[in-house]
Parts: C-alpha cells; sequence; structure tokens
C-alpha cells in the first residue's frame, strides 16, 4: 500500500521538478526527491516522526488532489493498517494467554494424578503383602511411622496417635471397619486445602435440618411421655433458641 501511494506522489512530484525547474523546490526535493526519499517521508508520515501535514501542503502545492491523496494515504495508514497490525498483536496476546491457562490446566491434573498415585504407593506400603484392605489396627501404627507422617503433614494433616483412630473413620466411608485403596485416595483428598464456602453452607444446612428433627423428636417424645406442660413449655423454648 505504501508502495503504490509512493508510487503516485513520485511521479508528480518528478513531473513537477522536470516542468517547472525555475520554481522553488527544495522541500519537494527533500521529501519527494527520489524513491528511498519518498518512502522515507511515507515512513515518518506514518510514525510521527515528521509533521505530516506540512509534507502534505508541499505536495498540494503542486495540485489540490495530491492534498487529498496524502490525507487517504494518512487515514489508510493510522485507522486502518494500525489497527489491524494492533489486532494482529493482541490476537496473538490472547493466543498466549488461552495457552498458558491450557498449561495450568494439564499442570493442575498431572499433579493430582500424581498426588493419587502416591497415596496408592502410601496404601500399597501401609497394607503389605498384597492386601487389598487395611485394617484400623495397621493404620493407626503405619500413621505413626515418620515417612506416613511426613507425607500427611505435606498433604496438610498432622496425624499424631491420638487422633489416628478418628481420621481412620473418616476416611472409612462405607463404616465397614476396613478401607480400600480407592476409599483411602478419596478419604485424604477431602482434606486437602481450605473449606470452600459451599462445604460451609452445606454443613450448616445438615445441622439446621438436624435440629428440626430433634425439635420434632422432642415434641413427641414429651407427649407420648405425657411429661407436665410446663415441663414441655421449657423444653421446646429451650429447644427453640437453637436456630440453624
Amino acid at each position: 500500500v505504501k508502495f503504490s501511494f509512493g508510487i503516485i506522489i513520485l511521479q508528480v512530484a518528478a513531473i513537477q521538478l522536470t516542468d517547472h525547474p525555475e520554481s522553488d523546490n527544495t522541500r519537494l526535493k527533500e521529501g519527494f526527491g527520489g524513491m528511498t526519499s519518498t518512502m522515507y517521508t511515507l515512513y515518518l508520515s506514518m510514525t510521527n516522526g515528521v509533521d505530516w501535514g506540512e509534507r502534505a501542503a508541499v505536495l498540494g502545492a503542486i495540485h489540490n488532489f495530491m492534498t487529498i491523496l496524502y490525507c487517504i494515504y494518512m487515514a489508510f495508514s493510522v485507522l486502518c493498517m494500525m489497527n489491524i497490525v494492533t489486532g494482529v498483536f493482541v490476537d496473538n496476546a490472547n493466543t498466549i494467554t488461552k495457552t498458558d491457562a491450557d498449561n495450568m490446566v494439564m499442570e493442575e491434573l498431572a499433579s493430582q494424578e500424581k498426588r493419587f498415585e502416591e497415596m496408592r504407593t502410601l496404601f500399597a506400603y501401609a497394607a503389605g503383602g498384597g492386601h487389598e484392605e487395611l485394617q484400623e489396627q495397621q493404620f493407626v501404627e503405619f500413621s505413626q511411622e515418620k515417612k506416613v507422617q511426613a507425607y500427611f503433614r505435606k498433604i496438610g494433616l498432622n496425624v499424631e496417635k491420638e487422633n489416628a483412630t478418628a481420621l481412620f473413620h473418616l476416611i472409612d466411608l462405607d463404616s465397614n471397619g476396613s478401607i480400600g485403596v480407592e476409599e483411602f485416595v478419596e478419604g485424604c483428598t477431602q482434606f486437602i486445602g481450605n473449606a470452600r464456602q459451599l462445604d460451609i453452607a452445606r454443613l450448616r444446612r445438615d445441622n439446621g435440618e438436624t435440629l428440626r428433627l430433634l425439635r420434632r423428636l422432642t415434641e413427641f417424645m414429651l407427649k407420648e411421655c405425657e411429661a407436665p406442660e410446663d415441663l414441655q413449655r421449657a423444653i421446646l423454648r429451650k429447644s427453640a433458641r437453637r436456630k440453624p
């Protein structure tokens, strides 16, 4: 595009310099005396290296059409060409950002899979002898080993002998007195990271439902036992204060 405008401007300038050698064409020669100087002037005008209005005035002295042509060149260069270049850079930046996001997701998935594999290896080490389940006593004993405690601390669990049994029952999702490898992995995974707002809201809802059931059960038992009305009112009033 710049080359096409340059050819037209150079031809007009060459005609002016040839047909009117007696005129003061110093500025015309400086800006448009040859192909190199013409292209350089167009580049400086586009990048605000020179005042393009002055260069347009030099060409306008030849013919008013040249001023219009120069304005068209500047409009195309600034409003179209520069926007296209900017759009290319923005698109490349968006592509890089998307690639980074994809890489972060892949890294997180790889990290999660590695964590699961570490848990399975730890379970196999604890069960020993190819056993597929881990009993409560086995869990309590192996949880006191330094290697195991170091891993638990790594995932944010501080397992002592006093709370090892409680942890076992939390991991034992089906409450059958033993845990399999998937139970172990799923149970340990739920303790990784901070409590989320969704988890807290779920606990509050469950607590509210439990309290409502207790109130209904209390009312039923009081009626069945035919407790004195004063005692019923006192118990129910105290129960009503515990809002979910």
